[in-house]
């Protein structure tokens, strides 16, 4: 009963901050949005095509996803993708060699942008459970965190 009415009390206030945010920006953009839309504001304003490939850190919530396309993916100026590893990586690089590929770690504050080619190589990290000052890592379950080992798209066998 407490807690019912706890809520009831504090709704005016999240809704009064909601309301305030739309007054102020003219409407509300979840904050993984508005820092997608900045990495691609950067790229447009580079010539040519890119790709960005994201660098999560092993904490990362599987709530705040950074990659999604158009249907018509390749008519894009910007493709998004996951960094999948090495031998991924270079057979996704070879078949698009006309674009700009770029490594982005969004887990960073800022998040950080590098050009695959100047990019350190991502090293397999062990999955961090306790806080470690990062928002994600305090909002999300357990087992909502990404999959930290190698996964694979297809059968070994190629089939």
């Amino acid at each position: 009963m407490a807690l019912a009415g706890c809520s009831i009390a504090l709704f005016p206030l999240e809704l009064a901050e909601y309301v305030s945010i739309v007054a102020r920006e003219g409407g509300y953009v979840r904050p993984v949005a508005r820092a997608r839309a900045e990495v691609a504001k950067t790229l447009d304003a580079l010539p040519g095509q890119h790709v960005v490939m994201l660098r999560y850190s092993p904490t990362h919530c599987v709530h705040f996803e950074w990659v999604y396309n158009s249907a018509n993916i390749y008519e894009q100026h910007v493709i998004w993708a996951h960094e999948m590893g090495p031998e991924w990586d270079r057979a996704f690089l070879a078949s698009n060699p006309a674009r700009q590929y770029w490594i982005l770690e969004p887990d960073q504050s800022p998040p950080k942008l590098a050009r695959y080619s100047e990019a350190m190589p991502s090293i397999p990290a062990k999955r961090v459970h306790e806080n470690s000052g990062n928002l994600d890592s305090v909002t999300c379950p357990e087992d909502l965190f990404a999959p930290s080992g190698p996964m694979f798209l297809v059968d070994r066998h190629g089939l």
